[in-house]
């Protein structure tokens, strides 16, 4: 099980948010000289990078509530960043397309075997393609899992 941290704003933040906003909309801040809305370019991400990497470095003792603030919304554009411009191909294989949705759903082999209604074993053999998918695997994969029935015809 996959546990959330919640982490408030820091009272500085949220008034450095709104000038943020306000310079945003023509008017001038300190605050959006020092540490930019948006990564425009490579350039702007290796900061970007490079300011989380020392927040890090400090150690999560060691690191304020306005720095792990900080860190987030730094990391949060990386991620909008990288996103925009590495794109990952969707798998093409089926055992790719069931290692995915592992993946994205946090669940162990055992677990997805149990969603998908299968043992253990026959999830293995057919992942590493020592077996062939039956047709109730198939449909499960489809109704449990909601892949893409387009995807996993390709994929067998």
């Amino acid at each position: 099980m996959r546990s959330t941290i919640k982490l408030k704003m820091p009272q500085k933040y949220k008034m450095k948010t709104s000038k943020l906003i306000d310079s945003q909309r023509g008017k001038t801040s300190a605050i959006s000289a020092r540490k930019p809305a948006r990564i425009l370019s490579q350039g702007d991400y290796e900061g970007v990078m490079t300011t989380i990497d020392n927040l890090m470095a400090k150690g999560s003792d060691k690191v304020s509530d306005d720095e792990l603030f900080e860190i987030r919304r730094l990391a949060l554009m990386a991620a909008k960043y990288e996103k925009k411009i590495y794109h990952i191909a969707a798998p093409t294989t089926l055992a790719g397309i069931i290692e995915m949705k592992m993946f994205e759903m946090h669940l162990n082999q055992k677990e997805m075997a149990k969603k998908l209604k299968v043992s253990s074993a026959k999830l293995s053999l057919i992942l590493n393609g020592k077996q062939k998918p039956d047709v109730s695997f198939i449909k499960t994969a489809y109704e449990d899992l909601h892949v893409n029935a387009d995807m996993l015809l390709k994929a067998i």
